[in-house]
């Protein structure tokens, strides 16, 4: 929001970064994935959410609001913020199983 003045930020010696990472979606009948609880035990994780259930079906519509939930993560830094967001969409597809 723009207020017309300088605004004072208080500059800390900790810079935290977050990032979001939109979990993928497959298509057909869900037989494993992963679940949320192990995805919220990784490192930096600070909040998630996964939408569906094992026996799901699900179909894709390449839509780009389509996704399978969302993680949120925390670090020191942009390079560690993008690692952990790229290990976590990695370790989610791979475990992620239809038919």
């Amino acid at each position: 929001v723009a207020i017309g003045k300088p605004v004072d930020m208080q500059q800390t010696n900790k810079q935290e970064y977050v990032g979001n990472v939109f979990l993928p979606k497959k298509p057909g009948q869900i037989i494993d994935m992963l679940p949320k609880e192990q995805i919220l035990s990784q490192p930096g994780v600070v909040a998630a959410e996964v939408f569906p259930k094992v026996g799901d079906v699900q179909q894709v519509q390449r839509k780009s609001s389509e996704t399978d939930g969302y993680v949120f993560i925390k670090s020191d830094s942009i390079d560690s913020v993008e690692n952990k967001m790229q290990q976590i969409f990695n370790r989610f597809y791979e475990c992620m199983k239809t038919k």
